[in-house]
This record gives C-alpha cells, structure tokens and sequence, in this order.
C-alpha cells in the first residue's frame, strides 16, 4: 500500500492497449473528474477523437521517430542485407524511445503513483530503473501476455508493486496460479462510467426483434457459426445488424459479408461511432450478441464475464444479451444463455424474451450498475492508495 497525501496520478500505456480497451479512458475520465490527474504517457496518440487531449497534459513520444524510420526503409528494397538494417534500425528507434520515456519518468516526483496499463508497460518502468512501489499495476489481458516473460522475473516485479488490479478474483485467481506467488489485488471489471453511459432504449413495442452484434468481426466473435444457425430460424420476425470492422481480419470479414448476401434481413455496418454515438445506435436495439469460442487454450477466454467491454457497454445500453459464456449471473436475466450456437438454442432465446421484454430489459440497466460501475471500483482503489 502506498501513502497518498497531495500526489497526482501519472497514467502509462502503450497505444495498443489504450485502442481495446475502454477501461483506460474511463480511468482518465474518473481521475480527471476527481482532479487526481496528473499526466498520460504513450508512445502514440490514441486517435484524433481522443476525449480528454485538450483537458489533460499527454506526453507522446516524438512522432518524427516514426518518420525517420519510414525515410530510410524507403530506400532499401526488401534483401537478406537490408533486412539487417532495417532490424537494427528498428532496435535503435525502440532505445531512443525507451530513453524518451526514461527522461519522462525520472521527472515524477517520489509522492505520485504511476498507474501502468498492462505487463509490456511495465516492464518498461522495471528496466528503467523506476520505483515500482509507486506503481499500480493493471492486468487487462491476464498472463496471456505475461507469458512472454520469464516467470521469476514477473513474479519479482509483481511483488514490488503498491498493488494488482485485474478484472475479476477468479481471474486473480488464474493469475496467482500461474505465477505461484500471493499478490494483493483490487477488482475493476472492463466496465463504463455512468456519465458516459447511461442511454435511455429508443426501441417501441414492435413485433420485430432487432439484434445486433458490436466489435470486431474475427474470427473469436463466432459470427459464422451464428449466421449459419440463424439463417434456418422459423419464429418470428427478426433482423441482425452486425456492425464492427475488419482491422487485421480482413479475410473474416470478406467471408461474412458473403455468408450475409444470402440471408435476409441482416446489414452488415462498418461505419465509425464516438462512445455518446454508439451507445446511442445499441438503444435501438432488443437485444446483443456475446458468443466466444469454447475452445480456445487462451487465459484470455476464461472468465470472460467481467473481460467482456462488449458486455459492459450492452448492459449500460439497456440491452439484454445473448451469450455462450458460462457465468451464475447469465443464468437469468438480462442474460439469455445459450449452451450450444444452434437454431434451436436462438429460437428458445428468442421465444423467451419476448414472453417480457421488460423484465430483461430493466434487468439490464439494474445489472450494468451492480457489476460493470467503473466509478463504484475506482472509488476503492483510491481508497487503497490513501
């Protein structure tokens, strides 16, 4: 535990987790809200439509490192020689930018807390030689990727820490099982803030069931399989949207626009919407889709029910969900749970909501504030570091 008086809060990510994670910038939020934030340091700018760039202090490491690696690549064309160079031009970009960050962290002073998104982040600090009982750290993908390391030296780094945070005790769980060392945790579940979440549902009483599915469509999102038991679906009137885009899964993606050709009412939707814009598009909707392969080896998949920003934001949007992820709460609603993704199985989720669509729901606004409240979990970690 670390002795919180008048210090500010410093947060450290890579770009790439900031871009999956909706985590972070609810963190920024809260911290900013509670003026408790200091700075955000990345090695890249998440996007133009980053919230909080005109109302919080960003350090991004210099961008013209990008262009100075582009501007000799250009020139070598692809041979075993040049090759080498370009893997040792590429290992001096990565010191200059590890020194970047080092000249940023030897300028926090010894009362703030750095709070550090993901193992890869901190792992940077350790090296750089920065007190890590300054440090929160924060799990997001479990030891997925602390796998990449060896293991006496996560279990050294982890134990220097103020403290873990990671999504669930059955994910700590995991964790402390892996490394086979006892460390202490707080829990904050993927999850939104109320303030940015909250969305009254725009749908009527309509016979129609409008069902959408949101994120990536790859491969793990099983929207094949869901296609291909949705399609021979009798009751009822329904349509499917699927809106999402293609970023490294172009192939999958080609595929199941083919798949939607051949099925009535679906839309496929690739357009771009700001947080306020698709909570606002998920309220027209009944209902949302949560299917996750069942037999994937990836820690990543295992007690997905608080991992899951595509459950959180459904929840804070009113809608009731569809899944395959094996939980005690999506035994009852707003969840309607499906063992197997067959056209039997959609059906019975179907026939069930419509038997009260209000109770699932209210059920999922009453589930998205119990379990999926940033503000609730941050309030306690806070309280950690007083």
């Amino acid at each position: 535990m670390v002795a919180m008086k008048e210090n500010k809060i410093i947060v450290w990510s890579y770009k790439y987790t900031v871009d999956i994670s909706p985590t972070i910038k609810g963190i920024i939020s809260y911290l900013t809200d509670k003026n408790m934030m200091d700075t955000f340091i990345t090695d890249r700018l998440y996007s133009s439509s980053f919230r909080f760039s005109e109302i919080i202090n960003i350090e991004i490491i210099p961008q013209w490192l990008d262009s100075i690696f582009n501007f000799f690549k250009g020139f070598f064309r692809s041979t075993p020689k040049s090759n080498i160079f370009i893997r040792a031009l590429r290992k001096l970009m990565a010191k200059i930018e590890y020194f970047w960050i080092v000249s940023k962290l030897k300028k926090i002073k010894k009362t703030d807390i750095v709070f550090c998104m993901e193992f890869h982040s901190l792992f940077m600090l350790y090296k750089a030689g920065f007190p890590l009982s300054q440090v929160v750290y924060f799990s997001l993908e479990c030891e997925a990727i602390i796998e990449e390391y060896k293991k006496c030296n996560v279990q050294d780094i982890l134990l220097q820490c103020a403290f873990c945070v990671i999504q669930s005790p059955e994910r700590a769980q995991d964790l402390i099982n892996d490394l086979g060392v006892k460390l202490e945790f707080e829990y904050l579940p993927v999850s939104l803030r109320p303030i940015h979440a909250n969305s009254t549902s725009t749908r009527g009483d309509s016979e129609e069931l409008k069902i959408i599915y949101s994120g990536y469509i790859a491969t793990w999102s099983c929207i094949k399989e869901f296609l291909n038991a949705y399609k021979d679906i009798q009751c009822g009137s329904s349509k499917v949207v699927l809106q999402g885009h293609a970023m490294g899964s172009e192939v999958y993606f080609n595929e199941v626009s083919l798949m939607s050709n051949r099925i009535n009412n679906l839309e496929i939707d690739s357009n771009y919407y700001n947080d306020e814009e698709h909570i606002k598009l998920l309220a027209d909707f009944d209902m949302g889709l949560a299917l996750y392969p069942s037999n994937e080896q990836s820690p990543n998949w295992n007690n997905l029910i608080f991992s899951s920003g595509k459950i959180a934001t459904y929840l804070w949007a009113g809608l009731p969900i569809i899944t395959n992820v094996k939980s005690p709460i999506t035994k009852c609603p707003p969840f309607l749970y499906i063992d197997e993704i067959t056209t039997n199985c959609l059906e019975n989720a179907f026939k069930l909501y419509s038997k009260d669509k209000m109770k699932y729901k209210l059920a999922a606004k009453e589930c998205a504030n119990k379990f999926y409240n940033l503000d609730f979990y941050m309030d306690k970690i806070i309280t950690m570091l007083r």
